[in-house]
């Protein structure tokens, strides 16, 4: 975990993973997966605590100079917690962030984009995240 992680009161990171949790670098190259239905994706989690992790909506944006390329929205009636963290509350991980159009993945790819995540819980409590990254096509 890195260092910038609050001590108290509701937060979320964002970060990648098909499982769980795995923490982003700015700027980092992930890959955009050939899914199994034809349609392309990068993997979206998140990590966080201090809010009750239940009904939660979640939204993950994947934009490129402002224009969104991939998207992912999701009711959970429970976020999934790890079994064995003192770091953090909440591990969500493995979503599918989906390109709207398999036309946009190969001439976007190694392109700087924004990852964005959105988790409103059943409390009305909003909480924000982003970072930019490189994905890359294809596995």
């Amino acid at each position: 975990m890195g260092a910038d992680v609050p001590v108290s009161g509701p937060w979320i990171r964002i970060g990648t993973g098909s499982r769980n949790y795995a923490e982003l670098e700015p700027g980092q190259e992930i890959p955009i997966i050939a899914g199994i239905q034809g349609g392309f994706h990068v993997w979206g989690s998140f990590i966080g605590g201090g809010f009750p992790g239940t009904e939660a909506r979640i939204d993950f944006w994947l934009t490129a100079d402002g224009t969104e390329l991939a998207a992912a929205h999701y009711s959970e009636p429970e976020v999934r917690r790890p079994k064995e963290s003192e770091a953090f509350e909440f591990d969500y991980g493995g979503v599918s962030v989906v390109f709207a159009s398999n036309d946009d993945v190969e001439p976007n790819s190694g392109r700087t984009m924004v990852l964005s995540v959105r988790v409103e819980d059943g409390d009305g409590t909003v909480l924000t995240d982003e970072i930019e990254i490189v994905p890359i096509c294809c596995e």
